[in-house]
């Protein structure tokens, strides 16, 4: 199977005429390592970080983010 199906994720939208899709994702450090997995979809995705350190990954390219930072 085709390894960028598997990072394929999907994201039905409820309401085709308001194509918007609010979440809270919470990762809680445990040690190095830890991570969401990556994913690629169609849709635009924003990342605001209420607290914490962290580093995102976009294609290639590596971004650190803080709190208060929008990605």
């Amino acid at each position: 199977m085709n390894r960028d199906y598997l990072l394929h994720e999907n994201m039905d939208m409820m309401d085709p005429n308001l194509p918007v899709i609010l979440h809270k994702d919470s990762l809680i450090s445990k040690g190095a390592g830890d991570h969401f997995n990556c994913h690629w979809h169609e849709a635009i995705e924003l990342l605001y970080f209420t607290k914490g350190e962290a580093s995102v990954k976009c294609n290639s390219l590596e971004i650190p983010v803080k709190k208060g930072d929008l990605v």
